[in-house]
């Protein structure tokens, strides 16, 4: 999903997403979440589901990354608060 290009005069790549990535992505985002909360969410308390957010966050910026969503906790506790309707 992700293109690549090599520069002509160095070793390092660039990367994008194309419009075809954003529409698969946009396809299977719904499916994905369905499972994270099936296997995953469900079995968290909402302390819990913090606890890991934090943990990953830090993990995702030690390697130079974001937190894709603004307020991730958040967006843990609705996917969370979202299966108890299952």
């Amino acid at each position: 999903m992700v293109s690549r290009a090599a520069r002509a005069q160095t070793p390092i790549s660039t990367q994008s997403v194309t419009e075809a990535d954003r529409t698969t992505l946009r396809q299977v985002t719904p499916v994905f979440f369905g499972h994270i909360k099936k296997h995953f969410a469900r079995h968290l308390s909402a302390a819990e589901a913090r606890t890991v957010t934090g943990a990953m966050n830090r993990v995702l910026a030690a390697g130079g990354g974001r937190a894709e969503a603004p307020n991730v906790a958040e967006s843990v506790e609705r996917l969370r608060e979202s299966t108890q309707d299952d």
